[in-house]
């Protein structure tokens, strides 16, 4: 099958968007690799795989981790799922650490 190069921001992502693509392309026969904007591996938004800080109180320190809302915003279980599978995926950091090698002068 086909070779596909992912880009990914460095960070804050939403997982939903690149790991069920990335599982789609990956079940379909596609070998996936990753490029990021400096190399390292990318890191998805933290808010959006836990939930935390999407509530109203989000903002209070001590409030923060009582997740309610969040955790019907956050993103899905098959998305986070496709995520842990993703950054598992070899392509996934060796992509991102072999761009960050080939940046070097």
């Amino acid at each position: 099958m086909a070779r596909v190069l992912l880009p990914l921001p460095a960070r804050d992502f939403d997982p939903s968007e690149a790991a069920v693509s990335w599982r789609v392309l990956v079940d379909s026969g596609h070998a996936v690799y990753f490029a990021t904007p400096d190399g390292w591996p990318a890191m998805a938004d933290d808010i959006m795989l836990t939930g935390r800080g999407l509530d109203l109180w989000g903002a209070v320190p001590l409030l923060r981790n009582l997740t309610l809302v969040g955790l019907l915003l956050r993103a899905n279980r098959d998305a986070r799922t496709a995520y842990a599978q993703m950054i598992a995926d070899p392509h996934y950091r060796a992509g991102a650490l072999g761009q960050r090698r080939s940046l070097r002068v």
